[in-house]
């Protein structure tokens, strides 16, 4: 018997908002990557706000990708998981709907929810190897597994048939 069609799709709301909301966190989070990428995009040059003090650069202007402690990685690793939790809500909002583009959807989806958590495990380890604690990237890690997981089965789920996206990402 299958008992996946009789899942209670009452949380899916609550699933919704809490991915959108810690989502926003997270992009917070890495706002100054994204706002680094605008600039980069557009031919502008990226203020840090820090000079050198010493060295052949003394006085000039530190480069976003030459700040002590690696923040850029730290950034981006939080912005693009922001990304993933915010297009989980978009998903989890649209499988429960009539949309014919579901299962794309969240095949696009899950890609991005892999890709985050993979690119965060990869900060993690970089930043272990400086002596640091990258506690945002484990987190990210931990929570893009759980997403990951719900997303293929969602996957599954919609391409055989029975689609219905119950499980959302840090709701159950």
């Amino acid at each position: 018997m299958d008992y996946r069609a009789a899942r209670d799709d009452r949380g899916t709301g609550a699933d919704v908002w809490v991915s959108a909301i810690i989502g926003l966190v997270f992009l917070m989070l890495g706002w100054n990557f994204a706002k680094y990428l605008g600039a980069a995009l557009t031919g502008r040059t990226y203020q840090t706000n820090v000079t050198w003090t010493a060295g052949p650069k003394a006085g000039q202007a530190v480069a976003y990708p030459d700040l002590e402690g690696n923040p850029m990685l730290t950034d981006s690793a939080m912005f693009l998981f922001g990304l993933a939790l915010v297009l989980e809500a978009v998903v989890l909002a649209v499988a429960n709907g009539n949309a014919r583009f579901k299962r794309p959807l969240v095949g696009v989806a899950l890609a991005i929810a892999v890709a985050a958590t993979a690119y965060n495990l990869y900060v993690a380890a970089r930043l272990f190897s400086g002596g640091l604690l990258p506690l945002q990237s484990l987190l990210a890690v931990a929570f893009g597994g759980y997403i990951a997981a719900n997303q293929w089965r969602m996957f599954q789920d919609l391409g055989s048939g029975r689609g219905s996206a119950s499980a959302g990402a840090l709701g159950r």
